[in-house]
């Protein structure tokens, strides 16, 4: 929601995110997440944002339905983004589920460290 707000948009449909994966952050730390979800921020190229942590490596298998069930093509350098903020709207959005995690995993140490310092 986030992300629509922030003036991206969301891939309505993405495969393979329905179990726990790795992601990579920002400073170079590999957290493993939860994954529940089967939509995707998506339009970050169009927004002010700075990307914290995307999956590593890429789960979908390039494979990305859009609006109207359109296959989405990304760049080749594409990173799916799994933990964005947005300046403009200063909104963190984190695709993975952390109230779903302990508070003593890597992951939501890691969010509750560039929170607590305001990196950002």
């Amino acid at each position: 929601m986030l992300c629509a707000a922030a003036g991206g948009y969301l891939l309505q449909d993405v495969r393979n995110h329905g179990q726990s994966h790795d992601v990579e952050t920002h400073d170079g730390k590999t957290l493993r997440v939860n994954s529940l979800h089967h939509q995707m921020m998506a339009g970050l190229e169009e927004v002010d944002h700075k990307l914290l942590a995307w999956a590593s490596p890429t789960r979908s298998g390039g494979e990305y339905i859009w609006k109207n069930d359109l296959v989405w093509q990304p760049s080749e350098n594409w990173k799916e983004p799994e933990f964005v903020y947005f300046p403009k709207i200063k909104g963190y959005a984190i695709q993975w589920h952390p109230e779903m995690m302990r508070e003593d995993v890597p992951a939501t140490v890691y969010i509750m460290e560039v929170l607590n310092e305001s990196l950002f």
